[in-house]
């Protein structure tokens, strides 16, 4: 999928030219279209998962929680929203936007200057002159 507006719609075009491939324009999918996807690709994993066999480790665990009295519905709702975690209404991050950086922007690496250009090194003071043709008199 790829999501283009303004003058990206050119870019797109020739991208087209140069592939020789039309590419499909779609709308973009609604959030409950796109949550529906995402339930369906979660219950296509657990039917896989089912389908590989027996589970001993894991049902031990399974057991245990069952004698703490939950029940399996809850243990598999549970292991459902790790599986996907629910996202509140209005919480919802858009996906297509840049992520948040956690952590600031570390400065470009320079390397460090070569010796002799002159770069890095401090200036030497500037001379004053002082005498019959200076610009300053020295003091009696």
């Amino acid at each position: 999928m790829t999501l283009v507006s303004g003058g990206g719609i050119h870019a797109l075009r020739a991208i087209e030219r140069f592939t020789g491939v039309r590419i499909r324009h779609e709308p973009v999918p609604t959030a409950e279209a796109v949550a529906a996807r995402r339930a369906e690709a979660i219950l296509e994993r657990i039917r896989a998962t089912l389908a590989e066999g027996p589970f001993a480790a894991e049902s031990a665990l399974v057991a245990r929680l069952l004698g703490e009295g939950h029940a399996p519905q809850d243990i598999a709702a549970a292991l459902l929203r790790q599986l996907a975690p629910v996202v509140p209404a209005g919480l919802e991050r858009d996906e297509f936007a840049p992520p948040e950086r956690d952590r600031p922007r570390a400065a470009p690496h320079r390397p460090p200057p070569r010796p002799g250009s002159g770069h890095g090194t401090p200036r030497p003071p500037a001379r004053r002159k002082i005498g019959p043709r200076g610009r300053k008199k020295p003091r009696s």
